[in-house]
């Protein structure tokens, strides 16, 4: 942003700000949150490569393809070559994007 931030007053910011959203959903349905939520969403439309581990084992290729947001449970939703996935945990990097 080209500004100077004091580290400590940014970090109150932030807990004030997860403290209002944490009482928020105390009253609001999911799918608001969830929608709210998605309108802050880095990943959607970019490609990302997950990998799922199960007991701190890889067991599997990772899952590239593009992000299509979060389904209904908020889950994240990739488009990849064999189809649409849902996941539900992993560790997911974004992919550059050509000629980056």
């Amino acid at each position: 942003a080209g500004e100077s931030f004091d580290l400590t007053d940014a970090a109150v910011a932030i807990a004030r700000h997860l403290q209002r959203v944490l009482l928020l959903s105390r009253e609001t349905p999911f799918s608001a949150l969830l929608r709210e939520y998605e309108r802050h969403h880095a990943l959607t439309g970019q490609t990302v490569a997950i990998t799922q581990t199960i007991a701190g084992e890889s067991n599997e290729a990772p899952i590239i393809g593009r992000c299509e947001g979060l389904d209904s449970i908020g889950r994240l939703v990739v488009r990849t070559p064999a189809g649409r996935r849902a996941i539900f945990a992993g560790h997911v990097e974004m992919m550059p994007r050509a000629g980056q």
